[in-house]
């Protein structure tokens, strides 16, 4: 283990606690043993690895695999149903106005896409992966970016769906969608919630390994308060951060496990839930 040499993007502090190794699959079925982080002042929780390492990892994630689009579309079909009542509920105007457009950062297969187009949106999507760009691009059905940086429109939402925390630096990604978005546009972003669940981990173990399954693959792990800290850093004041999950097909524990930390989510301070959905309106 060597001192991290990076300031947090969240808070700027270069103050780190090192927490253990976590592995990370990549190319040719193997695994790569990462270093975990915590910033001491905000919170988020950080995974150094180098740039070839997530680029080998991003080639072999189960969500950018093409043999496994169906079985990630019976997933989350409930999920993005549950994000375009939410972007009924939040957007200032009617959602089936086709002057709106819509831009889903790290798109994947574009299913979100294909359920906002059928309500008359004009939808747009960001992805890197070549495979899945290549994919998307042949389909016709949605105007697709390879970067971020390219894109000179403006749009009424934009979504980051498990997405923000696999940038290098989430802070300067989220300010360039934030610049993209129209007057009084808004932004959906869901990030997983994971780290009360580490931390509690590594209190009642003495080992320094942190399980795949806890830490799953994010590079970044944001707690709401860090969450809320890149939100306001960017200059959003106006957020609300919603507690809930809404996958299908989920086996009889993961489905109690959700149902209890949820219900705890909602009535108390503790934000246990497994994810966590923030938006905020420009």
């Amino acid at each position: 283990m060597k001192a991290l040499k990076i300031n947090c993007p969240i808070c700027d502090r270069r103050e780190w606690r090192y927490l253990g190794t976590s592995s990370l699959y990549i190319i040719n079925n193997k695994f790569v043993s990462t270093d975990i982080y915590q910033c001491k002042r905000c919170g988020v929780l950080f995974r150094e690895a180098d740039e070839n390492t997530w680029w080998q990892h991003f080639q072999c994630a189960s969500y950018t695999l093409l043999d496994k689009e169906n079985e990630n579309k019976q997933a989350r079909e409930g999920f993005f149903k549950y994000i375009l009542k939410l972007l009924r509920e939040y957007l200032p105007l009617k959602l089936d106005m086709k002057v709106q457009k819509v831009l889903d950062i790290g798109c994947s297969y574009g299913h979100l896409l294909d359920i906002l187009k059928k309500k008359g949106l004009k939808t747009y999507g960001v992805e890197t992966n070549e495979s899945l760009y290549q994919k998307l691009n042949k389909d016709g059905k949605h105007q697709i970016y390879h970067t971020l940086y390219e894109i000179q429109d403006k749009f009424e939402i934009i979504t980051f769906i498990d997405s923000l925390y696999y940038f290098k630096n989430p802070s300067e990604i989220l300010g360039i969608a934030k610049d993209l978005l129209a007057r009084g546009g808004v932004i959906l972003c869901r990030v997983t919630n994971r780290v009360w669940l580490i931390k509690l981990f590594l209190l009642f173990h003495r080992s320094s390994y942190i399980p795949y399954n806890l830490i799953g693959d994010a590079r970044w792990s944001f707690s709401p308060k860090s969450l809320k800290m890149l939100f306001q850093k960017v200059g959003f004041s106006t957020l609300k951060f919603i507690y809930i999950e809404k996958e299908k097909n989920m086996g009889y524990k993961k489905s109690l496990f959700y149902l209890l930390t949820q219900i705890i989510s909602l009535l108390t301070p503790l934000k246990l839930c497994p994810g966590i959905i923030c938006i905020a309106k420009k």
